[in-house]
């Protein structure tokens, strides 16, 4: 009935195992850290941090290079620095062996960009064909050019008496070939050097009109691409080759454990790990450790003074889909009702009682089948799909059609007045749940007094109310019953001035019962939506009875009944929720707990470049 609270764990785990250990206890999913618990931390950690730094170093230089797949730790253990460095020796040692590798494929990179750009300035040049590239290489020994890209906030000033610009525009930049005298043009290289503007060059074999230009620069640009897919050819191969994967995985388990771990060295071989687990036996962890070989022994011990257990919501079956809506609120606290089971019979009633088709129904519970593997949560689907199949066979519809099956109970549109009177005599009695819930709660925190004498009266004056309208003489006895029953209840509880805490009280009074009676009334929505429902079925219906072919006809019920299930659907599960949340859940619900947080497990394949 209650949020389970988690258990305090302590292990004594081998130093060398250390990291081991803690991927294998955080790949259960059961252990949660308590950050600051201990305080003081083992002494290695700050060697990390001077090793992760040179890892970062080098992930700036050589991360576009790395593998970005396979990315697995080693099979073997070690103390947390020891492993590393030596993982950090075989960055550097791959780096070595390859670097002629890489420097080759970093020139051919910047070879093809720039002639991607020399390219598409061909190809966008003012004066087509009236250029000769070939002449611009033999314009000495006074006279210069330059080829550059703009970008749009390029301030250099280009339009000068004593340079020849040729312009061409590609959004958003400016291509220019500035032709000039050589110092001028000295004086024009100073002041692109404080820019953002690339400079290119022509290459000296390129001569011709730009058509010829362009072809024989296409082929160049097709043998550069074929080098470099050599190249990463040779490089992807170097990975496998030294280890490169097994290095790279080793350093991100250990980057997850300085992240996440904190623990106690209690001597130079052995380590202490402390938290909260909701396992239920130490041997549950012990066999987590044991699977592969980590060595280390696990215990339940008494929490630490003044530390909260994180708290969880333990449930199986379908009934654990329906955790989703206490969890919307946080987590309820120790002394709160968990109202997950309770939900898992109201959310299917509530939602069936409004969206009731045989039809539709199945078709919904067929989806929650699909779909819970992927999204647990749609497992919810499967009741609630169930609750409309029901409802439908008491309505009598079938994807719409009123009439294939007998009603076994009623046709919503010919008792309107019934169909939205029930969900409020249902919304009463949830909303009645609710105040007894909080009674609950009130003796297991130790306020039952303080119920009993303030809040325990609001119960009967809310009976009393329905009551005025079937037995008038008995409802006002029980309404002035609970009246005084509640002023002098409160007047005990300010017993300083209990006059001023009696009238205090009426004014709360007042405010709570009209709460009380709006929140009923919303229920009546429940009822409005299932006519709502029926009515667009029998719009469907009318629809299909004036189409003039039967290919018509068969179109109408299929985007009849698809637009019901998507626009009806969505409305009822908002509705639904609406009336959970904000209609019971108030009532008794302040989700003051804490939840736990599994440690995340480690990540190996998150490794991406950081450059191209």
């Amino acid at each position: 009935m209650r949020p389970v609270a988690a258990r305090w764990f302590e292990a004594l785990v081998a130093r060398d195992d250390m990291t081991h250990a803690m991927e294998q206890l955080a790949d259960t999913g059961l252990i949660q850290l308590e950050p600051g618990v201990p305080t003081r931390p083992e002494t290695s950690l700050r060697d990390l941090q001077g090793l992760y730094q040179e890892y970062h170093e080098l992930r700036q230089r050589d991360g576009g290079y790395w593998p970005v797949t396979g990315i697995r730790p080693g099979t073997s253990h070690g103390r947390p620095a020891t492993t590393y460095a030596r993982a950090l020796e075989q960055l550097r040692a791959w780096r070595t062996d390859n670097d002629g590798l890489i420097q080759t494929l970093e020139a051919r990179r910047r070879e093809r960009t720039w002639y991607r750009h020399v390219l598409t300035w061909l190809k966008h040049i003012q004066g087509g064909a009236a250029l000769a590239l070939g002449e611009l290489h033999r314009i000495g020994p006074w006279l210069d050019y330059r080829l550059v890209l703009c970008p749009p906030e390029c301030d250099v000033d280009f339009d000068c008496d004593d340079l020849l610009l040729l312009n061409a525009p590609v959004e958003p930049d400016i291509y220019r070939l500035v032709v000039g005298n050589r110092d001028r043009l000295t004086q024009l290289d100073t002041q692109l050097l404080q820019t953002e503007v690339m400079q290119l060059r022509l290459p000296g074999w390129l001569n011709g009109r730009p058509p010829q230009a362009i072809t024989t620069l296409q082929r160049r640009l097709d043998e550069v691409d074929q080098e470099l897919r050599r190249l990463q050819a040779a490089l992807e191969a170097s990975h496998a080759t030294t280890g490169l994967q097994a290095a790279l995985g080793d350093i991100e388990r250990l980057n997850w454990f300085m992240q996440h771990i904190e623990y106690h060295l209690e001597s130079d071989r052995l380590a202490w790990v402390r938290g909260w687990t909701i396992a239920d036996s130490a041997e549950a962890l012990q066999q987590a450790l044991a699977h592969e070989g980590a060595r280390g022994l696990v215990h339940f011990a008494p929490p630490p003074e003044g530390v909260e257990p994180p708290l969880t919501l333990r449930h199986s079956g379908w009934s654990r889909a329906f955790e989703l809506f206490p969890r919307l609120l946080g987590m309820p606290g120790r002394d709160e009702y968990d109202p997950t089971n309770l939900l898992a019979w109201v959310v299917p009633l509530l939602f069936g009682y409004m969206f009731g088709d045989v039809g539709q129904g199945l078709v919904i519970l067929l989806a929650g089948v699909l779909l819970r593997r992927r999204i647990p949560q749609l497992a919810l689907l499967i009741p609630a799909g169930a609750s409309a199949m029901i409802f439908g066979l008491l309505y009598g519809s079938l994807f719409s059609i009123e009439g294939l099956i007998p009603a076994l109970w009623l046709h919503p549109m010919q008792h309107p007045l019934l169909l939205l009177g029930i969900p409020l005599a249902g919304g009463a009695l949830l909303l009645l749940t609710g105040l007894v819930l909080a009674g609950v709660q009130a003796g297991w925190a130790g306020r039952r007094r303080h119920w009993w004498l303030g809040q325990a009266p609001v119960i009967v004056l809310y009976l009393g109310l329905p009551l005025l309208f079937v037995a008038p003489l008995p409802a006002q006895a029980l309404l002035l019953g609970g009246l005084a029953w509640y002023l002098g209840g409160h007047a005990r509880l300010t017993p300083a001035r209990p006059l001023r805490g009696a009238l205090i009280a009426l004014a709360e009074l007042v405010e709570s019962l009209f709460q009380l009676v709006i929140n009923t009334l919303s229920f009546a929505r429940v009822g409005a939506f299932a006519l709502a429902h029926a009515a667009l079925s029998q719009a469907v219906m009318a629809l299909m009875e004036i189409s003039t072919s039967l290919p018509a006809t068969a179109l109408v019920f299929l985007l009849g009944n698809l637009l019901i299930l998507v626009l009806e659907g969505l409305v009822v599960s908002i509705q639904t929720t609406r009336l959970v949340l904000f209609e019971f859940f108030i009532r008794f619900l302040r989700s003051t707990g804490r939840g736990f947080v599994p440690l995340p497990a480690p990540g190996y394949d998150r490794l991406r470049p950081v450059v191209d």
